[in-house]
């Protein structure tokens, strides 16, 4: 009845083996050298699944973990988002450190609250309208000169944005929720 399965550090190329762990609700795999996400066809009731610094390129065979709240996929080399339309419950989506341009993608995941793209190559905010329920949103060190469509983000409490040249007056007129702007270029 293993619920939690931590095999961090361990120079994993390829996750198998864990077919067999119906009851598993957390894994880590972080700090390996993983190129695929695959292998967890099986693991139903995944809640959480941390694949940070590895090798991992696309986003893809996700499609059975319908119960996964969590993912992390920090410090990996994926360029695009996709391959998430099936995780309906995810609540958490962290993408930090990758080689993502373009938000896009993620209008199935209405539940969301917590969205991670900083130290990515994002130039427009954009792509997030059907996220109703998104509480927290970092994109700090992109290139994010434009935001669009943060009107549909009635839960929105905390923007990250530091570390972007982008001007801030019309952000700060129309938002007084809780906004960092560390080492923005603000311009009037």
């Amino acid at each position: 009845k293993l619920e939690i399965l931590c095999l961090n550090n361990n120079q994993i190329t390829e996750i198998r083996g864990l077919d067999n762990l119906e009851n598993l609700r957390v894994l880590w795999l972080k700090k390996n050298l993983i190129s695929e996400i695959r292998g967890l066809n099986s693991l139903h009731n995944l809640e959480e699944l941390w694949l940070k610094k590895n090798k991992i390129s696309t986003i893809k065979n996700l499609d059975e973990l319908k119960k996964l709240r969590y993912l992390c996929l920090c410090d990996n080399l994926i360029p695009e988002i996709k391959g998430l339309d099936s995780l309906i419950n995810l609540r958490s989506l962290n993408l930090i450190k990758n080689k993502i341009s373009v938000i896009t993608n993620l209008q199935h995941l209405s539940n969301l609250e917590y969205l991670d793209l900083s130290y990515n190559r994002i130039s427009e905010i954009e792509g997030l309208a059907n996220i109703s329920n998104l509480y927290f949103l970092a994109c700090t060190h992109n290139k994010i000169i434009q935001i669009k469509e943060l009107d549909n983000l009635k839960k929105i409490g905390t923007l990250c944005l530091e570390g972007n040249p982008i001007d801030l007056q019309k952000l700060r007129k129309d938002y007084d929720k809780t906004i960092t702007q560390k080492d923005n270029i603000l311009t009037s």
